[in-house]
């Protein structure tokens, strides 16, 4: 019966995860076929952008967790009572350092983009990216609103 409900579980586990990596991917292509549209990409032009962003995405993805751990080893210096104002020097450099690796990142992977759109394609480009970051924006304001009315 153990072995059983063990054998259950580890299904309901892996179910969840498929459904996750599915929906990922389904996501990606909806994306991918907005761009085209919104862009009027080409045929080629698609499958170059497609290029680009997987063999982008291994470099990002080793940035992004390099900005984790040098985020988790400042703050953990930080709120430890031992740690000199010298080791919390350099601990804010590294993650300053890891930020700007990440940030050089998708400043390249942007460039490769452009650089296979036309000006037309690259003038929408350049607005979506603005739209995108107004969102952003505005969700980390009312993410802080939020935060400050809870502490109030």
């Amino acid at each position: 019966m153990k072995n059983l409900s063990l054998f259950m579980a580890l299904m309901l586990v892996t179910s969840v995860a498929f459904a996750g990596a599915s929906k990922k991917k389904k996501d990606a292509e909806k994306r991918g076929e907005r761009m085209r549209q919104e862009l009027e990409l080409s045929d080629e032009q698609l499958v170059k952008m497609k290029e680009i962003r997987k063999k982008k995405k291994e470099v990002r993805k080793e940035a992004r967790k390099k900005v984790r751990e040098a985020r988790e080893a400042f703050h953990a210096s930080a709120g430890n009572p031992k740690t000199t104002n010298e080791e919390l020097k350099t601990k804010f450099e590294e993650l300053q350092t890891a930020q700007a690796l990440h940030h050089r990142a998708g400043f390249e992977t942007m460039l490769e983009i452009r650089s296979i759109l036309n000006e037309t394609q690259r003038a929408k480009f350049q607005e979506k990216r603005k739209m995108f970051r107004a969102k952003l924006e505005k969700r980390r304001k009312d993410f802080n609103n939020d935060v400050d009315e809870s502490v109030e």
